[in-house]
């Protein structure tokens, strides 16, 4: 069963402390956390902090440096995942996301929609 409290511990541990299945390298701090209060994903240098949620069922996270991405305003990236029940013992999980862009946004609406 996919309870919304395992699928977020899933989560953190894939999603955030490993990278997901994105190609890259995911630098944790501190890198002996189970779970990273910040990471840096190289090569592209981007650093992202978790913040905390009044909601024990989302979680919270900003950009806090682009890095090479320079098109994404760090200042303005945040991003809230949560977890809810759904139908037959499943979880739900609604990703959202917000940013400023200095260029190309329709590259970036293309990137982040699903």
């Amino acid at each position: 069963e996919a309870t919304p409290k395992k699928t977020k511990q899933a989560w953190l541990s894939h999603t955030w402390g490993s990278g997901g299945g994105v190609p890259a390298v995911i630098l944790r701090e501190p890198s002996d956390a189970a779970v990273p209060t910040s990471r840096v994903i190289a090569p592209a240098g981007m650093r992202e902090e978790l913040l905390d949620s009044d909601d024990e069922m989302t979680i919270r996270y900003r950009v806090t440096d682009s890095g090479l991405l320079g098109d994404v305003v760090a200042s303005s990236h945040e991003s809230n995942v949560t977890f809810s029940d759904a139908p037959g013992g499943a979880c739900d999980v609604r990703w959202d996301v917000s940013f400023d862009v200095t260029s190309r946004a329709d590259f970036w609406k293309k990137a982040t929609d699903s």
